[in-house]
């Protein structure tokens, strides 16, 4: 006999995303990371262009060279 129950019912999906977000709705109500959860962010990410890769290739490089600057 065969077990029906495994069997996906491809009617009950509710599919309730957007195609698109208005980002500017989203952030209305301020900084997402302000919220309960802001203390677990304790990092920023940030993008560097190719050419300053090369010298720069990870946090502690960056960091070194901002730090430099500020003092």
């Amino acid at each position: 006999m065969k077990d029906n129950n495994m069997k996906k019912n491809d009617d009950s999906l509710d599919d309730t995303l957007k195609e698109e977000y208005n980002l500017d709705e989203l952030f209305s109500k301020g900084n997402p990371a302000t919220g309960k959860y802001s203390t677990h962010f304790k990092q920023v990410v940030v993008f560097l262009d190719q050419d300053l890769v090369k010298d720069y290739p990870n946090s502690e490089s960056v960091n070194k060279a901002l730090r430099s600057l500020k003092s």
